[in-house]
């Protein structure tokens, strides 16, 4: 697939990067969880990964976009990318023990709380991959020879 054209992020969100080539695409998905259907909801051209202050406002946007059609959203997923743990941050998420945060208000509804989580199996998925670049993986004070031993010993997670 090749996507020719420059950073578009709507007309309402403004970029500095809008003269910039697209070299990504960045795809947001609502999927309700009684049921076995995926719909795309948003497609932007992006160059690299969107800023965390312009990627922040879209996931409000598009929040506010699906509630306006009787979705109900109550959690955000993403993999662990360095933007959207800024974007968490910014949302005052944080897993710190002191000051445990997962949740904020939903921007329309203030009854309905909305949850940010990290995609687990693609994490698992990152720390696979990993592991089999590397060669060696140190996990313990233990040093695996070929990171085999520890992803087979990780398989009773599955």
């Amino acid at each position: 697939m090749n996507v020719d054209g420059f950073v578009d992020y709507g007309t309402d969100i403004i970029s500095q990067q809008s003269d910039k080539l697209v070299d990504h695409v960045l795809v947001f998905i609502f999927r309700p969880y009684h049921a076995c259907w995926i719909q795309p909801i948003a497609v932007f051209a992006t160059s690299g990964a969107a800023p965390t202050r312009i990627l922040g406002q879209i996931i409000l946007r598009a929040i506010v976009s699906l509630h306006s059609v009787g979705a109900i959203v109550t959690s955000v997923v993403s993999d662990g990318a360095q933007t959207n743990k800024g974007v968490y941050k910014a949302f005052g998420i944080n897993a710190s023990i002191k000051d445990l945060k997962f949740s904020i208000e939903h921007p329309v509804d203030e009854k309905t709380k909305i949850f940010f989580m990290f995609d687990m199996p693609h994490i698992m998925k990152c720390i696979r991959n990993l592991i089999f670049n590397q060669k060696q993986v140190q996990v313990e004070s233990f040093l695996t020879g070929n990171g085999l031993d520890f992803y087979n010993a990780l398989n009773f997670l599955f």
